[in-house]
C-alpha cells in the first residue's frame, strides 16, 4: 500500500483556499501580517514558512521573513540569552514581593509564556535560570514595569496567569524526578507508580461521561444529562483520579475546558476545576502543583481562559517532549490535542498541514501499522468529519481499519479498528448513507462493550448518538429501543 505522501490515499485534494506558490508581494505580506505574527509567536521560523507555503501558497525565503520581522518588530526570538536571563530574575524577584510585572527588553514588551518557551527550547527550567544568576552589564536593556490593571480582571487573576505555565514545567519535571511518573517504551503511554492499575481507564471514563452528558442535552434529555454530570463529578471518583496521579490528569482537564466550551457549557468545566483544586488539597496537599494549577485556571478571567488553556496544553506538550522525546506516544497524544484544538482556538484552518506533516514523520519513523501512526490517522479522520469532508474522512477511516489488523503494539489493534469503524459510521452518515452508517455504529458499540464491558462510557456515548440519528429520521420505535438499551447498562454512578 502506497502511503507516501501519506495523504495521497486519504485526502485526495489540497484544502480549500490553497493556491500555487508565488513569491510573496508587498500586498501579500501586508495581507498576511496578522496570521504570520500569530504563527511566529508559538512556532519556529521553518514551521511558519511550511504552514504559509503549504496552506496559503505564500512563498518567501528565510532572509525575506527576517527582514519583514525586523520591520514589524518581531525580533523576540533573537533576544540575547543574558537579557532573557535578567528578565527572568527581575520578574521572579518582583513576584516574591507581590508585584505584577510587564517585561520589556530593548523597549519591546515580552510575554511571560514566550520567555518560558525560550528557555524550554534550551532545556532549562525557570528555576535553573534563576539559580545561575545574571550579569549586571545587561540590566539596562531589561525593564520590568507594573502593568495597568483592567477594571474587570483582578490582580490575583493577572498574577496567576504567568505562574500557570511555570508551574506546569515544574510539575512535569518534579513528577518524573520523584518517581511518581515513569518513562515507558515510546510505544506506550507514560504511567504513574501510584494508585490504580486502571487509572487511565478511569480517567477516560470521567471524560467520556461529560461527552455523554452534552449529547444528552442535545437530545433534550436534561434530567439524565444532569444525573450523568453529577456522577462524573462525584467526590469519590475525583479523589480516586487524584490519588492515581496519572500523567494525563492535567491533559484531560484542559481538554475538558475546550470540549465544554464547544458545547456551550464552559461553566461546567470551571466547576470541575474548582472541585479538583479543593479535593486536591485533601488528597495531594495544599502546595501540590496540580492542585494549584486547577485553582488558578478556575480563577482565570472568562475572557482569557481559552487562550490560557490552549497555551497550557502547548506548555505541557513541550515539557513532556523534552523529557520523553517528541515521538513518544504521550508526547504525540498531546501534540495531536494541540493541533486539534489549536485550529479551533485561533480560528486558523492549518490542522490539515500540521497533521499531514506529523503523519509523514510517524510513517517514516515507525511504519504505517504502529499505534502512534494510527493515532495521527485517527486525528485526520476526526478532522475531516469536523470539517464536513466526509469522503476524505471515509477514506481515512478505511485506512485505519486496514492498518489496525497489523497494529503494534498488539493491544492497539482492536482499539483502533473499533475507533476506525466509528469514524467510518460518522462519515457515511454525513454522506447520507444512513443505513450503512447505522449498521457500522451498532457494530462499533457491540465491539466496544465486548472489549470493555457494560461500564464502557464510550459505548454509552455512541448509543446516545445512535438514538439521536434515529429520532431525527423519525424512527421513534428503534430510538426507544436504543434508549432502553442505554438505560439498561451500568449507570455512571455505579462506576464510582
Amino acid at each position: 500500500m502506497d502511503l507516501s505522501p501519506p495523504l495521497a490515499a486519504v485526502a485526495g485534494t489540497a484544502p480549500a483556499g490553497y493556491r500555487p506558490n508565488v513569491w510573496a508581494t508587498k500586498d501579500a505580506w501586508d495581507g498576511h501580517r496578522a496570521l504570520i505574527s500569530h504563527l511566529y509567536a508559538d512556532r519556529s521560523l521553518p514551521e511558519v514558512m511550511c504552514i504559509m507555503e503549504a496552506k496559503h501558497g505564500f512563498k518567501a525565503t528565510k532572509k525575506m521573513y527576517k527582514s519583514r520581522f525586523k520591520q514589524w518588530g518581531l525580533d523576540i526570538k533573537n533576544n540575547k540569552e543574558p537579557e532573557m536571563r535578567v528578565g527572568v530574575c527581575k520578574v521572579l524577584q518582583r513576584s516574591s514581593q507581590g508585584k505584577l510585572s510587564q517585561l520589556c527588553i530593548r523597549g519591546k514588551c515580552v510575554r511571560w509564556e514566550d520567555v518560558l518557551h525560550y528557555w524550554e527550547r534550551k532545556g532549562m527550567s525557570i528555576g535553573d535560570v534563576s539559580a545561575q544568576g545574571t550579569s549586571a552589564a545587561t540590566h539596562e536593556a531589561v525593564q520590568c514595569l507594573t502593568p495597568i490593571l483592567s477594571p474587570v480582571a483582578t490582580p490575583e487573576i493577572l498574577a496567576t496567569t504567568e505562574q500557570i505555565f511555570s508551574t506546569i514545567h515544574d510539575y512535569c519535571r518534579g513528577s518524573f524526578e520523584a518517581g511518581t511518573w515513569v518513562r515507558t517504551d515510546p510505544k506506550f503511554d507514560c504511567d504513574t507508580t501510584k494508585g490504580l492499575e486502571d487509572g487511565l481507564f478511569q480517567l477516560n471514563t470521567f471524560y467520556e461521561l461529560f461527552v455523554t452528558a452534552y449529547q444528552l442535552f442535545a437530545l433534550d434529555s436534561c434530567e439524565e444529562a444532569g444525573k450523568t454530570l453529577i456522577a462524573a463529578t462525584a467526590t469519590a471518583g475525583i479523589k480516586m483520579i487524584l490519588s492515581s496521579e496519572h500523567p494525563y490528569i492535567l491533559k484531560t482537564l484542559l481538554d475538558l475546558v475546550l470540549c465544554s466550551d464547544r458545547h456551550g457549557r464552559r461553566e461546567v468545566a470551571v466547576i470541575v476545576l474548582k472541585q479538583f483544586s479543593a479535593l486536591g488539597e485533601l488528597v495531594l496537599g495544599e502546595s501540590h502543583p496540580l492542585r494549584r494549577i486547577c485553582g488558578w485556571l478556575a480563577a482565570t478571567d472568562p475572557s482569557q481562559i481559552l487562550e490560557v488553556v490552549f497555551r497550557s496544553l502547548r506548555t505541557l506538550e513541550t515539557r513532556l517532549g523534552n523529557i520523553l522525546g517528541p515521538m513518544h506516544r504521550s508526547t504525540l497524544r498531546l501534540h495531536c490535542d494541540y493541533i486539534r484544538f489549536g485550529g479551533y482556538a485561533d480560528d486558523i484552518d492549518h490542522e490539515w498541514v500540521e497533521l499531514n506533516d506529523l503523519l509523514s514523520k510517524c510513517i517514516s519513523a515507525f511504519g504505517p501499522c504502529d499505534g502512534r501512526t494510527l493515532r495521527v490517522y485517527l486525528e485526520l479522520a476526526i478532522y475531516f468529519c469536523v470539517k464536513s469532508k466526509y469522503i476524505e474522512a471515509e477514506r481515512a477511516a478505511q485506512t485505519i481499519m486496514k492498518l489496525a489488523a497489523s497494529a503494534q503494539p498488539v493491544s492497539s489493534s482492536t482499539h483502533f479498528w473499533v475507533e476506525g469503524l466509528y469514524q467510518l459510521a460518522v462519515s457515511q452518515h454525513g454522506l447520507r448513507d444512513e443505513t450503512a452508517a447505522e449498521a457500522k455504529l451498532r457494530l462499533a458499540i457491540d465491539l466496544s462493550i465486548s472489549q470493555f464491558g457494560g461500564q464502557d462510557a464510550r459505548a454509552r456515548n455512541w448509543l446516545v448518538e445512535l438514538e439521536r440519528w434515529l429520532r431525527v429520521r423519525g424512527q421513534l420505535l428503534a430510538a426507544n429501543e436504543v434508549q432502553a438499551r442505554r438505560e439498561g447498562m451500568i449507570q455512571p454512578a455505579d462506576l464510582i
